[in-house]
């Protein structure tokens, strides 16, 4: 019985280590496809103002991202465990 329930923790665990790599790969492949449309912008000429307007728009959706994240660990708290 607990042989059986070592393998699946264990497969739970690589799965989760599987999935952070692939998280973190994502990532990078973002950063360098965020540099590309920034030199692409740069390129075609977009004036600075614009490309600030675009990164204020990307921190202020990483905010609104990080802010459901916590709304619904709170929505999970007091639904499932009380």
């Amino acid at each position: 019985l607990v042989c059986p329930i070592r393998n699946m923790v264990g497969e739970l665990l690589m799965s989760g280590q599987a999935q952070l790599n692939s998280l973190i790969d994502q990532r990078r492949r973002m950063r360098g496809a965020k540099r590309m449309v920034l030199n692409i912008g740069n390129t075609i000429g977009l004036s600075n103002s614009t490309m600030r307007m675009i990164e204020r728009r990307d921190e202020n959706d990483v905010k609104l991202v990080l802010a459901g994240m916590v709304l619904t660990l709170l929505v999970i708290y007091f639904v499932w465990i009380r």
